[in-house]
Formats: structure tokens, sequence, C-alpha cells
């Protein structure tokens, strides 16, 4: 009885390692698929002030809002990654 008994709770034991381990790997959100390191460089572009800054942030840049500034633009795949996680 007391082998039965051990080898039933190895059996537990591994199975529930086992399901721990697959369980974790499928939470986990995979990266995007178009996304690598030679795609994500930005592409410089210039644009008005205004439209990439606040008010407040011109004012601390000493900007005015009709002044050009150069961005970058990076590639996108039209997803938005909300605060939220996308549960």
């Amino acid at each position: 009885m007391k082998l039965f008994t051990t080898a039933v709770t190895a059996l537990v034991l591994v199975a529930g390692v086992a399901n721990a381990a697959s369980f974790e790997s499928g939470r986990e959100r995979p990266d995007f698929a178009g996304v690598t390191a030679a795609n994500t460089q930005g592409t410089p572009v210039e644009v008005k002030a205004s439209a990439v800054n606040s008010t407040k942030e011109l004012s601390r840049m000493g900007k005015a809002a009709d002044d050009v500034v150069t961005v970058s633009k990076f590639p996108s795949s039209g997803i938005v990654d909300d605060a939220r996680g996308n549960r």
C-alpha cells in the first residue's frame, strides 16, 4: 500500500508541474510577427510643433506652435496596445 501511495503522489506532483509549465507559457502575450530590429528604425519627418506637443510642452521648450520640428515616424501594424494589456 505504501508503494501505491508513493507512486500516486509522484504522479500527481509530476502532472502538477507539467500543467503549471504549460499554463504559464500559454498566458504570455506573443510578440507581434511583423516587428523586427530591421523595420523599427524611424523615418525622420518634419511637422509643425503644435501637431506633436501641447501648449505647456511648447512653452517649456521655448517653441512657437508654427515652428517646424523633426520627429521619427515608426512603421505601425495598426494594432493599438491599450494600457490594460489586451484583457
